[in-house]
């Protein structure tokens, strides 16, 4: 079986290419190889008539710098160790304390990312209703 499931602000799709009874299809068919070029083509398509917007966060993101060995936030020390890496994440997902497996002063760990919005309005209640007038509900 491939598999590969995508979405854009006003379409989902997945495309599943297989056979009904297990068996290989061709070596190395997965999902990118084999349904990731169908998916482009029925979204390609489907995007005309429903253009998409971008895509808006349900709620307020941070950038945070964080320690990949301790998961805290970052300090000096992790810098200096190759162990920092920046991540959006929910404000209320960001650690409150600094990494201290490295030591060091903590480093200035969060910031808005650049014109994203802190609300995505009613995109739950979007999808809801797309699908269903996709599956005939009222």
């Amino acid at each position: 079986d491939a598999w590969f499931v995508g979405y854009t602000s006003t379409l989902t799709c997945g495309v599943w290419v297989g056979f009904d009874q297990p068996t290989t299809i061709v070596a190395h068919g997965y999902g990118a190889a084999l349904a990731l070029p169908v998916w482009t083509q029925v979204m390609n398509k489907a995007s005309r008539h429903y253009p998409a917007e971008p895509l808006q966060p349900t709620m307020p993101i941070q950038r945070a710098t964080v320690c990949s060995i301790s998961n805290q936030l970052a300090t000096t020390g992790c810098m200096a160790a190759g162990t920092a890496y920046d991540v959006d994440l929910p404000v209320s997902r960001i650690p409150a304390a600094a990494c201290q497996v490295h030591g060091g002063s903590q480093w200035p760990f969060a910031e808005q990312p650049p014109n994203v919005p802190s609300r995505g309005g009613d995109l739950p209640g979007r999808v809801f209703r797309s699908f269903r007038r996709l599956f005939g509900g009222r």
